[in-house]
């Protein structure tokens, strides 16, 4: 047993000490000794540590520190254990509730939803078969008053070639007439005949007999409603044929002459097979539904399908017999059919101003019967996993309270471990905290000193030259502070990169600001290959990245050494320190010749904040800077060190299958663009903010216009303006954000450039992935007017 967990020793004699929770004097040592009260702990202060943290002894003598509440005093155990036996009653009886809630839920929501989305679907079906059946009846409509307008039609062109003449005239004149009725009637297929009748109904001539037979009609109900109301159009009862005896049904206008005297009677014999057809190629293959056609008084002149029981005429007193007494231009009911004993859907509307409607039935039984095979199918589908869902819930209530029985033996030895893993892992985060507030405030409080110090001599300057210097100074130490942000925000994951393809030879042949930073003192020596592959990454980091361990390695040799800069190609399997997927990359390797680290300082040399140089030469952010970037990248950084023979960190940067571009190009891309006065709006919620950028932007020579907010800035630009460009902030009050104007802009005024300007670096990030320029703030007043120059330039 270590000696943080060994009782103290009791003097030869001495007694033994009491529990401080029941205050009974204790009859074995405190390494043995059991609380009559508590049974499993007995607890004591803990010697060295009084005042401050009370530890604890479980029945197998391991020990655990309890700090101190609140008033000093120490926490009796008894209330911990209560209090911890209450959390873990509570834990497994809110379990078992949000079970029983569960089970509930998994037998109530089912069938709501068994409920909801059966009726739903019965609604649905309803709805859907109605519009089948007005969609049907509406074609039918118009199909039907199409044919007899051409029926009347025709009937007025025979009216106009008999005239006035008597039934002795046309008999004498009747090849001609039946010739006319023939050429007229034989090309329409719903004609069956058109049929001249005389004074007293006898077929005078017919376009289907010659010579007419000798038949009379004046005992047939059309004749006698032609012979009583002889202005009108009238659609007969379905009837047979005198001579052929076919089905058949009439429509008919009555001859009178200049005084309206009745000379007889046009009619014009129709198919209903042709009806019944139409209808036929309507419905297709759907024989659920029907469509008929009817005279005003319910009698059934076509109807398809074909009825098993013919009948003549729709009941009086039903819904649709109403309707079309009360001659009602349209309408749909659901009743129980006269016609084929279903109940059914039925939509009907009136032909036009005749006397006759066309009507579409759907039954509800196959309603029913489509609805009952659905829901059928969806309770299936909903109750079998449902039933295994409320099996799987009981199972879990039995498991559950078997698990509470075992939560209970293990939950002294639980707490104990909590309760050091926790005072563990407090003392790492306050020790993180300190190392981060520590670094971060000694630089900053460098860089405000180094400001404040450059502003006041220039406040107390006399000459331009050394006002300039000191302005230089702020500007730089400004830089510095971007840099260490930037650091931090690198080794956070949270820099934007802008990362390329790229070739390296020539770039890493001249490693300018490496060699600046290694001094005189040390040689660098460059082993670069000539056929590096080309890699997709961001030039500036990888610039500070070789910074960074240049620096590393001059420190590392203070009175000088050697530095090799070298790059190869190789596959991830032939780095045997590293444990990835095979893969090309290419390897950057940085040595030195100075004093290694130890194996300890090398686990720890990529965490953020450590660092062994003395406080005020190092943030211990560089190395942690160079691993963020490399697997950001998606590559990989490997350290090698050794007391004697100095520190090797490689870089493997993962190769690129894109155009590549040289990197010594880029590096001399950028060129300053000639300037021009342009004039700007800036949005910027931060006055202060904005009258430096405003007092930037002047200085370049450009007139910028100034509002605090997007919402003003959008209200200036609806107004005349000349304005070049918009420069926004991202983040601003009114509920109106930078992006958002950007949005409303690009769709207003896509002609005008915006920049949008933002202090995080994620807004960068998410603006640049969606192709938006962003500037990170500070911005450099070069860059921006560079850009400025592009986008103006178009």
């Amino acid at each position: 047993m270590s000696s943080a967990h060994a009782a103290v020793p009791q003097p030869v004699g001495a007694p033994f000490p009491a529990c401080p929770t029941c205050c009974e004097k204790l009859t074995h040592s405190p390494a043995t000794a059991h609380c009559p009260i508590e049974r499993n702990l007995f607890h004591r202060s803990s010697p060295g540590r009084q005042g401050q943290m009370r530890r604890i002894y479980n029945r197998n003598n391991i020990a655990a520190d309890v700090p101190l509440m609140s008033n000093g005093t120490h926490p009796d155990p008894a209330d911990v254990r209560v209090l911890n036996e209450n959390a873990r009653s509570s834990h497994f009886r809110s379990t078992r509730y949000v079970i029983r809630a569960a089970l509930a839920a998994a037998i109530i929501f089912p069938l709501l939803y068994l409920v909801a989305s059966s009726w739903q679907d019965w609604k649905d079906r309803l709805v859907s078969a109605t519009d089948a059946t007005e969609r049907s009846t509406r074609i039918a409509q118009e199909h039907a008053i199409k044919i007899l307008d051409i029926d009347t039609a025709l009937i007025q062109r025979v009216l106009d070639a008999v005239g006035d003449a008597d039934d002795a005239s046309i008999r004498s004149r009747e090849p001609a007439f039946h010739s006319l009725l023939q050429r007229l009637g034989g090309g329409y297929p719903q004609v069956l005949a058109i049929s001249i009748f005389g004074r007293d109904g006898s077929l005078l001539a017919s376009s289907r007999f010659f010579p007419s037979p000798a038949v009379t009609i004046a005992d047939r109900p059309d004749f006698q409603d032609a012979l009583s109301r002889p202005q009108e159009m009238r659609i007969s009862g379905p009837m047979r044929g005198k001579v052929k005896n076919l089905r058949t049904f009439n429509v008919s206008r009555a001859r009178t002459d200049t005084r309206g005297h009745f000379l007889g009677m046009v009619s014009i014999a129709m198919q209903p097979e042709y009806f019944e057809g139409f209808y036929r190629d309507l419905l297709g293959e759907d024989g659920l539904m029907n469509i008929g056609l009817l005279r005003a008084d319910g009698a059934i002149l076509a109807w398809h399908p074909p009825l098993k029981r013919p009948a003549a005429a729709v009941a009086p007193g039903t819904p649709f017999a109403n309707a079309i007494s009360r001659a009602t231009p349209s309408g749909i009911v659901i009743m129980q059919s006269t016609v084929d004993g279903e109940r059914k859907i039925l939509a009907f509307r009136r032909v036009g101003a005749y006397d006759a409607y066309v009507s579409s039935g759907y039954p509800v039984s196959a309603v029913r019967s489509a609805w009952l095979m659905r829901t059928g199918a969806i309770s299936a589908a909903t109750l079998i996993p449902s039933c295994a869902l409320w099996y799987f819930l009981l199972f879990s209530l039995r498991r559950l309270k078997r698990e509470e029985s075992a939560w209970q033996k293990l939950a002294e030895e639980a707490l104990l471990r909590q309760q050091l893993e926790s005072n563990q892992q407090e003392v790492q985060r306050r020790e993180m905290l300190g190392s981060l507030v520590g670094v971060v405030a000694h630089d900053f409080n460098n860089l405000m000193a180094a400001i404040s110090s450059h502003a006041q001599a220039g406040l107390a300057s006399q000459s331009i030259s050394r006002l300039h210097d000191a302005l230089r100074g702020v500007e730089s130490a400004v830089l510095a502070g971007q840099g260490l942000t930037h650091r931090l925000l690198a080794v956070a994951g949270k820099q934007p990169l802008r990362a390329q393809a790229a070739t390296l030879v020539q770039w890493l042949r001249n490693p300018r600001l490496v060699d600046t930073a290694l001094g005189d003192a040390i040689t660098l020596r460059l082993q670069i290959d000539d056929n590096l592959w080309p890699v997709y990454v961001d030039l500036s980091e990888l610039e500070v990245a070789l910074l960074n361990l240049a620096i590393n390695a001059r420190d590392a040799m203070p009175s000088g050494g050697v530095v090799t800069l070298s790059a190869s190609n190789t596959r991830a399997r032939n780095v045997a320190a590293l444990n990835r997927e095979d893969a090309d990359y290419v390897r950057i390797t940085v040595s030195d010749t100075g004093h290694g680290m130890t194996q300890e300082t090398a686990r720890r040399a990529f965490d953020p904040f450590f660092t062994t140089k003395p406080v005020g030469k190092g943030s211990g952010l560089g190395l942690s800077q160079v691993r963020a970037f490399c697997e950001r990248m998606g590559g990989f950084v490997s350290l090698e060190t050794s007391l004697t023979t100095g520190t090797s960190v490689c870089l493997c940067l993962p190769r690129s299958n894109e155009p590549e571009e040289s990197a010594d190009e880029h590096k001399g891309r950028a060129s300053i663009m000639a300037r021009e006065r342009l004039h700007l709006l800036l949005v910027e919620d931060d006055a202060l903010v904005a009258e430096a950028q405003q007092a930037m932007l002047e200085s370049m020579g450009h007139c910028v216009e100034w509002k605090p907010d997007a919402i003003q800035a959008l209200r200036r630009l609806k107004e005349e303006h000349d304005f070049n460009a918009v420069l926004s902030d991202v983040q601003m009050p009114g509920g109106m954000s930078g992006i958002d104007l950007f949005e409303t802009l690009k769709a207003e005024q896509p002609h005008l450039p915006i920049i949008l300007i933002t202090g995080f670096a994620e807004d960068v990030k998410r603006l640049e992935a969606i192709g938006v320029t962003a500037f990170l703030k500070p911005v450099r007043a070069d860059a921006l007017n560079n850009h400025l120059s592009r986008v103006t330039h178009g």
